[in-house]
């Protein structure tokens, strides 16, 4: 099976706001499956490549998660907040928002129910 493209990341900008990078997570983009490394490597390279500190990422569309896929994410934020940016997760699916609060990291990630009320907040928060 060919590994899935990343669905092309996106910049909001604005000429009195920072650039936001949004990032689309397909159906296995946080799966067991040997293409989802494809898509964290092309979706962490974006994030790099960009050089946006805030990035969004839209989970609606998102399969299973597993550890693994976490971990995934956490990197990504872990690269970000090193650099002084900041992470964002919205629309996420019941199963991944409850992994997410029982391992406590709704704690360290931002999470919201849509695109909207994530880029308002991102576009609002502290530079």
């Amino acid at each position: 099976m060919p590994s899935p493209v990343l669905p092309d990341p996106y910049l909001l900008k604005s000429p009195d706001r920072l650039a936001l990078l949004v990032l689309t997570l397909g159906p296995d983009s946080l799966s067991t499956e040997p293409h989802a490394d494809d898509w964290f490597q092309q979706g962490r390279s974006a994030v790099i490549d960009s050089g946006v500190r805030r990035v969004l990422i839209d989970c609606e569309q998102l399969g299973p998660v597993y550890a693994a896929g976490l971990g995934k994410i956490l990197k990504i934020y872990r690269d970000l907040y090193q650099a002084g940016g900041e992470l964002a997760l919205c629309r996420l699916p019941a199963t991944f928002q409850e992994i997410i609060h029982i391992t406590r990291m709704d704690r360290v990630l931002k999470l919201y129910p849509s695109v909207e009320a994530a880029i308002e907040a991102l576009e609002d928060g502290p530079p």
